[in-house]
Formats: structure tokens, C-alpha cells, sequence
């Protein structure tokens, strides 16, 4: 999210939604622009400023392509991607070095699903760089990622309501999002991690933005912990977790080194 800085975008037209879109010309990725006003929360009416979104999460290709444009070094893989290792989650990184060993390329049938296993630094990193601002300063806040009162607005709009589309079960037929889909004691491959391409009409919300429930979390640039500042915020739920965990209102935080096979980002 964030204003347009330099000639980094272009204005192309309106979505279905009837909302601004522009894209950044970096990645490719478009964002939607969402209106400031007045929203509720459970803790009163707040204004919110506009801003804008990706549409949907940020894929491995688009994280691959970063990857391959600034060339970190292993000291910031380490801390963005990659897993020691001994960690048996290994198996499921969905990026690997070409043979050639001169950039990373997508694990074949994981082109278009959202970028996971990345900390909160791995993320900020890719949203300063896509917003043409210095990605080596990734460690600090961002005002890029999304704030979580600006994913609940986005995610449900300016009224209180449960999931993007209303108050309606998420399981329930259609599948309106990737929730609870985790076999408990199922030894994943990685092609048979249950995702949806970020392309996917799931999870929507008014504002035409997918994967807005579900599929993968998304890192916020919040802290959870304002006075100690040790976790931050994630958003959205994910195909792990039960549909509860998906509320547009609920919130939870992690780590900003946490990976996980159910968190990305937007």
C-alpha cells in the first residue's frame, strides 16, 4: 500500500468494482485504490485515510523476480526465506536457485500461488522495493504493508460484518475462501499443500480484492505489542486454521522472523 512515489505506476482503469486500479510497473501487480472514510469498528467510528492494495497476495514469481533484481546475500536470505537445515519444512519453500545458480525461479506448480515461509523482514523488503524505496531498510516500519485497521476496511468495508462477503459460512456451498483444509498428522508434499492461486475468486471483498480470508495470512505493518514492540500484526486467516480465525476483525501477531506455510503477504 502507500502513495505514488516517482513514475512507478500507471493508472489503468477501474475494476469490476467500480475502484480505481493502477499498476506497478516494477512487478506488474495492481493495487486498487480504497477511499478514506468514516468506518466502524467494534471500538468505535474511526476515519481512515485512503490508501492502496494489491489485489491479491504477492505470488512466487513476483518474489522470485525480487529475489533475482537486488541479489541478497545469504545473511538476508537467512533472515527473509530461507530455513535451517535440520527444519523438515524445507520441503515445502517454494523457490529454488536455477541450475545454473544464478537466480531463483518457482518451484514448478507453485508459479501462482502467494509467496509463503517469508518473515515480516522478507515482506517489508519486497513492499520497499516494489514502491521504489530503499528495500535495505527492511528491518524498520513500513509504510507499505498494510495496516490492520486499513485490511479490516478493506476486507469488509466500512460496516461491521464477519467475512468479506457478509455473515455467510465460508464452507458452506460455494467455498467463498481456503479455510480449515489442514489434515492433522498428513505428511504434505509440497504440490499437495492446499492453495489457491492468487488468482483465485476466493475470499473477496466489496472492493473487488481477493484472498482477503484465507488462503494465507498477511503480514500487517503493525505491532501487535505497541509498548514492547516485539510481534507483528497478521490478517486474514489461512487454510490451516478454522473459518473463525478469518474474521475481518480478528487479529493475531507473530515474530517478524516467523515463517510459515499459511502466512504471506500483500
Amino acid at each position: 500500500t502507500g502513495p505514488i512515489i516517482g513514475n512507478i505506476r500507471d493508472a489503468i482503469g477501474e475494476n469490476e468494482s467500480g475502484f480505481s486500479v493502477t499498476q506497478r510497473r516494477c512487478d506488474g501487480m495492481a493495487e486498487i485504490e480504497i477511499p478514506g472514510t468514516d468506518v466502524e469498528f467494534k471500538s468505535g467510528i474511526r476515519f481512515i485515510e485512503g490508501f492502496r492494495i494489491d489485489i491479491e497476495p504477492v505470488s512466487v514469481t513476483a518474489y522470485a523476480g525480487f529475489l533475482n533484481s537486488i541479489r541478497p546475500d545469504e545473511k538476508l536470505l537467512s533472515e527473509w526465506i530461507a530455513l535451517p537445515g535440520w527444519d523438515k519444512r524445507n520441503v515445502h519453500l517454494p523457490l529454488e536457485l536455477k541450475k545454473n545458480g544464478k537466480g531463483w525461479i518457482p518451484k514448478p506448480g507453485t508459479e501462482t500461488w502467494p509467496m509463503f515461509l517469508v518473515s515480516w523482514f522478507g515482506a517489508n523488503a519486497y513492499a520497499l522495493w516494489a514502491n521504489g524505496e530503499d528495500w535495505r531498510s527492511y528491518a524498520e516500519t513500513s509504510p507499505f504493508l498494510p495496516g490492520a485497521d486499513e485490511f479490516e476496511y478493506a476486507a469488509r468495508g466500512k460496516e461491521l460484518q464477519n467475512f468479506p462477503w457478509g455473515n455467510g459460512d465460508p464452507t458452506s456451498s460455494p467455498i467463498r475462501c481456503q479455510v480449515d483444509r489442514l489434515e492433522y498428522g498428513r505428511n504434505y508434499t509440497l504440490d499437495e499443500l492446499p492453495l489457491a492461486p492468487v488468482h483465485a475468486k476466493l475470499g473477496l471483498s466489496l472492493f473487488g480484492l481477493r484472498h482477503m480470508a484465507g488462503n494465507v495470512w498477511n503480514w500487517c505493518r503493525d505491532w501487535a505489542d505497541e509498548e514492547e514492540k516485539t510481534v507483528r500484526v497478521e490478517k486474514g486467516g489461512s487454510w490451516v486454521g478454522p473459518a473463525e480465525l478469518a474474521r475481518c476483525n480478528f487479529r493475531r501477531g507473530r515474530i517478524p522472523v516467523a515463517k510459515g506455510r499459511c502466512l504471506g503477504f500483500r
